[in-house]
């Protein structure tokens, strides 16, 4: 299994069977890659593999984990918007002492 799209890790994972798990060499879930579940970009490259479909769209671990990454900026992201605030206080003073420039001739 390729999942190098979901965790970055570029080596190739070797998943077991279903028939393994119940043999009971392949008992624990937690942290095991070779255990039997596929993530949502994951690629088969070798072999053949029936699946079941648990969740689609929105509901998928790869959606789940775009949607906390979307709710926190990143520190560039909080610089940026510090620095557009500048530029905006800065262009509406400019823009003020423009009007009072030009009302100061007018009058």
């Amino acid at each position: 299994m390729d999942e190098s799209s979901v965790t970055g890790e570029s080596d190739l994972i070797q998943k077991c069977t279903i028939a393994e798990i119940m043999e009971g060499s392949n008992k624990t879930v937690e942290n095991n890659p070779t255990f039997p579940l596929l993530i949502s970009g994951s690629l088969i490259n070798e072999g053949t593999a029936y699946a079941i479909v648990l969740t689609v769209g929105h509901n998928t671990y790869l959606r789940q984990q775009t949607k906390l990454e979307e709710n926190e900026d990143s520190p560039l992201q909080e610089k940026l918007a510090e620095i557009a605030e500048q530029i905006g206080n800065f262009g509406m003073i400019a823009a003020g002492l423009t009007v009072i420039a030009i009302w100061g001739k007018i009058f």
